[in-house]
């Protein structure tokens, strides 16, 4: 019993002794890390939950206070998992390197359809209202305000409750495919204008491609206004 008792007391100041990193303390670093990356990336603080997935306390063999760095492993933006690496010093010297794996999910307020729309349907207020929702790996942009999707219609069908992205919306069209349309070309001081077909339908700011009816060519240019695609310089890109 005397002896157990003595063991166990050696065997607790051995432990003492050690120079211990919590796992606790390795995740804190990390997700430090990860909110200052964000805050740096989109400028505004968005809610996020971040998950270190590292497990277990470190041993260090050196003593004195340990700092924990923790760096990129690369330039690839900290969205869904991803790694880092964790760097623990003493005294300035690195004495343990660890890669760590963190999940990273970003939640923001966005637009999403209040009810079913359907194709080419204009959108507005009626068919939208804002909702958090899990945007980490939204690759086709999103609409956070009532503002930005002005002028715009469905791209294709939607389901209540999904979240609109560029993906899903264009342009009202200003002209469509078979209208006569004005062709302009700013030249300098001067503005040309002649006739054309458009061959696409296109919204404002979009590039669609028109025949010039004096030249019979193919072209490229950009819907400006109602019958009206204002064309580059040389009357615009040939098809």
């Amino acid at each position: 019993m005397i002896r157990a008792l003595v063991l166990a007391c050696l065997a607790s100041s051995a432990l003492w002794a050690q120079n211990v990193v919590s796992e606790s303390a390795i995740h804190q670093a990390v997700e430090r890390h990860v909110r200052a990356a964000l805050q740096r990336q989109h400028g505004t603080q968005e809610r996020c939950e971040i998950h270190a997935r590292w497990k277990g306390d470190v041993v260090l063999a050196e003593k004195g206070p340990v700092e924990i760095a923790v760096k990129p492993l690369s330039a690839r933006p900290l969205r869904g998992a991803g790694l880092v690496r964790v760097e623990l010093k003493v005294k300035g010297e690195t004495c343990r390197t660890l890669t760590v794996t963190v999940d990273t999910r970003i939640y923001r307020r966005v637009l999403v359809t209040s009810r079913a729309v359907r194709r080419g349907e204009l959108l507005g207020a009626d068919l939208l209202e804002p909702e958090e929702r899990d945007v980490t790996l939204l690759k086709d942009g999103y609409f956070t305000e009532a503002d930005q999707v002005k002028g715009l219609q469905a791209r294709r069908p939607m389901n209540a409750g999904e979240i609109l992205t560029r993906q899903h919306s264009q342009s009202v069209p200003l002209v469509r495919q078979g209208d006569a349309v004005e062709l302009v070309v700013d030249s300098g001081k001067m503005q040309l204008s002649t006739q054309g077909v458009a061959l696409q339908d296109g919204g404002a700011g979009v590039r669609i491609r028109v025949r010039n009816q004096e030249s019979g060519k193919v072209l490229q240019g950009e819907v400006v206004a109602a019958g009206m695609v204002r064309m580059g310089g040389g009357e615009g890109q040939n098809e």
